[in-house]
Order: structure tokens, then sequence, then C-alpha cells
């Protein structure tokens, strides 16, 4: 795959990808002025590192993080359970708001949904909880994602994990790389793409197996990949690297990251995307160019971003909302 290196490039943004265009944020080169992030203002915050976050439609945000944190924001509270492991957990996304999964360290692989109800008891008044699921690897697990009846956990030396509803979770044997992987992204029709190591990108086949594409002049760890489709997303990693895919042969690197490690992307098209890095780095991406948001929200690491459609209650007009976490229970919202 060829990859071009340009300095703006004029890309077209379907108007389906969302249901509203995204609210115009000028990308001109230089700094975004203002707060466009905050700090949340909930009681119960969560106290430790944070890897991971997403929200479902009812309105709750849940962060995940080291030591098995889970927290679930909702109604203006925090909420954080009792942790179920000790390991780190690093990936949380659900397919509703009684059916969300984490992973994490040493193939552990958390579900929270609720139980079947016994004979003499109501279905109705069973509450969702976390359960541990038993997982068929030690290898540590690092994104967990799904899409059009499709769920898929990856890496550590390559791990990929698919899940049934009644086999469980099975691993990929001998598998498309070695490499960690380090993030996923499924879309609505099941297809996957996964980002790793050393410029890994990886697809999901029709039948069920996983190829690798290769990337020509990437070595730098891609660590997050976010996007509208298996054939139009982008990749982030180290040293500012933003790689887009337009559904060709062909891949763009995007330019005005600085040098840091990014971490997280989510966006509402491909023409307004959220990216998150070291260092507090905060980028908005328009589709030509990343542009860094000024002052900066934190100095922390950020790990991961989410985001959704909100309707704003005074003028009932709807607008891109998103959530941030990092080390040291950092969660911003906004913009």
């Amino acid at each position: 795959m060829r990859i071009c290196f340009v300095a703006l490039l004029a890309l077209a943004v379907s108007a389906c990808e969302t249901s509203k265009p995204p609210i115009p944020i000028s990308n001109d080169g230089s700094p975004i002025q203002g707060a466009f992030f905050r700090a949340v203002d909930a009681p119960g915050a969560p106290a430790g590192n944070l890897f991971s976050v997403w929200g479902d439609r009812e309105g709750a945000v849940w962060a995940v993080g080291e030591k098995g944190l889970i927290a679930k924001l909702h109604e203006g509270r925090w909420e954080v359970a009792e942790p179920l492991t000790g390991e780190d957990l690093r990936s949380v996304w659900g397919r509703a708001s009684d059916d969300v999964w984490a992973v994490g360290t040493n193939g552990t692989i958390l579900h929270y949904s609720k139980r079947e109800a016994l004979p003499e008891e109501d279905p109705a008044e069973i509450l969702p909880e976390w359960t541990l699921e038993a997982s068929p690897t030690d290898l540590d697990l690092n994104a967990v994602a799904g899409g059009g009846g499709k769920l898929y956990a990856v890496g550590q030396s390559g791990a990929i994990l698919s899940h049934d509803e009644e086999a469980g979770w099975t691993l990929l044997e001998d598998g498309p790389t070695i490499e960690t992987i380090n993030g996923l992204y499924v879309d609505g029709g099941g297809r996957a793409v996964a980002v790793g190591n050393l410029g890994l990108l990886l697809r999901s086949a029709e039948d069920g197996g996983w190829w690798r594409q290769r990337l020509d002049g990437v070595n730098q760890p891609l660590r997050a990949v976010w996007g509208v489709d298996a054939d139009r997303f982008y990749m982030v990693g180290l040293d500012g690297t933003i790689l887009r895919a337009n559904g060709d042969d062909e891949l763009v690197q995007v330019p005005g990251a600085p040098k840091v490690f990014l971490r997280g992307i989510f966006g509402t098209s491909m023409g307004d995307v959220w990216i998150v890095g070291w260092g507090g780095t905060v980028l908005h991406l328009d589709g030509s160019r990343a542009t860094p948001i000024d002052p900066i929200a934190t100095d922390r690491r950020l790990e991961g971003v989410w985001g959704r459609w909100v309707v704003d209650p005074e003028t009932e007009e709807a607008r891109p909302h998103f959530h941030l976490v990092g080390v040291n229970g950092t969660v911003l919202h906004g913009p």
C-alpha cells in the first residue's frame, strides 16, 4: 500500500456519515483557541489511571483502568464498581446499557449483563452486573469492539479472539501476525480493522480469518483506529502519526500533530474527529489536518476518547459531546 505525504488535502466528507453536519471548527494550522474541554465535575470520581471510555444510548459513560477499575458516570454521579480482578483493564465497549465488555492484562475478560432469572424470579427485576468470563488465553488483551453481530478482542503477540453466544470466546489459531495488536474498530457490517506495533494493519475476512495489509514506510507503533466503515478510517500512533484510509489502496498521512504518542481517537464523521495523547494532547481533525487545542485542559497523559450526539435542552439542537480519560483519574468533557 502506498502512503502519500501531503501538506493539505481537500477531502470530501459524505453527508451520510452522520445524522448532522459536524460543527465547523476552523483548522488553519494555528492552535484552536478556547476551553473546549473541561474536567467532569461529579461526586465519587475514580482516582486511578483510566485507559478507555465508552458510553451507552441511555446517557451513561463507562471508564476502565488499572487494577480492575470500572467506573460509571450516570445522572451527574460516578459509581465505582467493586473490583473483580487486580488486572489492568485496557478497553471497554458495549452493545447496550446492559451488554458491556471490558478486557485487560493476562487475558482478562469481563461482561456487564443480566443473568437468567430463576423460575420464581421476575426477569424485569434482575439487574445487570459485572462477571468474569472464561478466557482462552493469558495474553494481554488491549482492545474489544463489535458490530454487525460480530465481537472481537485483540492483544499481545497477535492474539485475536472472537465471541459466539453459544461457544463463548475462542482464540484464532495461526493468526496473521505475532506483533502486538493495540487498537480495534468494527463497522456496522461486522468488518474489522486492527492496528498494532511496527505499523501493523489487519483486516477481517468474510470466512472468519484475518489478513495483514502492508504499509510501506510505516514502522511506528499504531495505537488506535476509528472510522465510519472498514474502508474509511483513521489510525494514530507514535510520533504524532495519523494515517487516513480513503477506501482505496492509498493512505494519506495527515499533518499537524505534535511528535507525541497519540493514544485514542473517535469522531462523528471523517471530518469531525478528536484525538488524544500524551502530555494532555487534544487534537481536532477536520479530514485534511490535525490542529491542537490551546490552552490544554491538562498536562496528564490522555488514553481514551469517546463521543456521541446529544440534544441541548435549552436550544433543542443536537451537538457532538465527547469524554476524554487519562491517568490519575483524569476525565474531561466537551466541546
